[in-house]
């Protein structure tokens, strides 16, 4: 688990051979539903661009705490991608 500003995150093992991403956004964060899904289209762009760095088989699931702009996010998460192992 891991607790950042605007995430909250849980890996979860698996037997495969790459990782899944769920992405969580609450009512909490934003009635709208078009706000909400574009928050999620932002954190998976970020995700993709990431991927290289993820180099376990993992469920991760992210949900995130608040509305922020892409740089943030993309600041917060390549922060948390460059803690992880960067071996299989």
């Amino acid at each position: 688990r891991v607790n950042l500003p605007s995430f909250y995150i849980k890996c979860f093992p698996t037997n495969g051979r790459s990782f899944r991403t769920a992405i969580v956004v609450s009512k909490k964060i934003d009635k709208r539903a078009t706000r909400r899904n574009l928050i999620k289209r932002r954190v998976a762009s970020i995700i993709r661009d990431g991927a290289a760095d993820i180099h376990f088989a993992a469920d991760i699931v992210i949900s995130v705490k608040v509305s922020r702009e892409y740089e943030e996010f993309k600041k917060e998460l390549e922060q948390w991608f460059a803690k992880l192992p960067s071996q299989p």
